[in-house]
């Protein structure tokens, strides 16, 4: 966009340094995002802390001045208690949920990330799990 010249935030939010001042692109092979979305373990070369969202990353999205009016917008807000969250943790098969976990996961269209939903979470939480 024409408003990006002079701009880097993005570039500078970027844990992975997948955006360069160089290319228009984001480079997809070392974007959080790609690997919150697969089911392989963490290249070793990810920092723990770089971990801060569930599916994706947004980072560059999150911190771009032409979507300021939309960051804070909460379409829904859904709860998860400590109960609920250890399941989630623990990996249990969906079909092993409770209903109204299940709907929460429903309503976050977090059902099709249920393959990586437990690994994300443990590295978002700071508590890694898998073979990294």
């Amino acid at each position: 966009m024409p408003e990006c010249a002079g701009c880097s935030a993005c570039i500078e939010a970027c844990p992975t340094r997948s955006i360069s001042a160089t290319r228009s692109v984001i480079d997809a092979s070392r974007c959080l995002t790609h690997f919150n979305e697969r089911e392989d373990s963490f290249p070793l070369w990810i920092e723990p802390h770089w971990h801060h969202a569930i599916i994706g990353c947004m980072r560059c999205q999150l911190i771009c001045p032409q979507n300021e009016s939309y960051v804070d917008r909460v379409e829904h807000e859904v709860t998860f208690d400590a109960a609920e969250t250890s399941m989630l943790l623990e990996g249990k098969a969906l079909s092993e949920l409770p209903d109204p976990l299940r709907e929460k996961l429903n309503q976050l269209s977090l059902v099709d990330w249920y393959s990586v939903l437990s690994r994300n979470l443990s590295s978002l939480l700071g508590g890694r799990c898998g073979e990294f």
